[in-house]
């Protein structure tokens, strides 16, 4: 079964003219979230990068309540952030790309293509702060 995965905001009906969406099917990122709102050491490490933005999640059967919102700015810069040091290969981020490896999709280039995701994720974030959304997380349902 596959994965959707959108931005979602308090109020949120329907969706945005032009809305981005991810380059890569957004099935291996699904799985990755999992696991990373699962490992205390992946969260840990997202917090040492100031990048726990990137656990914010919504998905069906939660109540808006659960919800932890994030502006669309914290989330666009964890994700730039987490995204870069992929792309340069940097050590401290290994164990997020082995998370993303562990998908039941087995991704070819785990450093990359998470990278790609993340990337895909601040260009979300920061198309739905031009159209004045204040807090969001990404809703994801399989």
């Amino acid at each position: 079964m596959g994965a959707s995965a959108n931005p979602h905001w308090p109020g949120r009906r329907g969706y945005l003219p032009e809305e981005p969406d991810f380059t890569n099917d957004c099935k291996v990122w699904a799985d990755w979230l999992v696991e990373v709102v699962k490992d205390s050491d992946a969260l840990d490490l997202l917090d040492r990068l100031g990048c726990s933005a990137l656990t914010t999640f919504f998905t069906h059967g939660m109540d808006e309540a659960e919800i932890e919102w994030v502006s669309p700015t914290d989330l666009s810069q964890a994700a730039r952030i987490v995204s870069h040091l992929l792309a340069e290969r940097a050590p401290e981020v290994d164990y997020l790309a082995e998370l993303y490896g562990r998908s039941r999709y087995q991704p070819a280039d785990p450093h990359g293509r998470l990278s790609t995701d993340l990337a895909d994720i601040a260009k979300i974030a920061d198309f739905v702060t031009k159209h004045g959304v204040e807090q969001m997380t990404m809703e994801v349902n399989w």
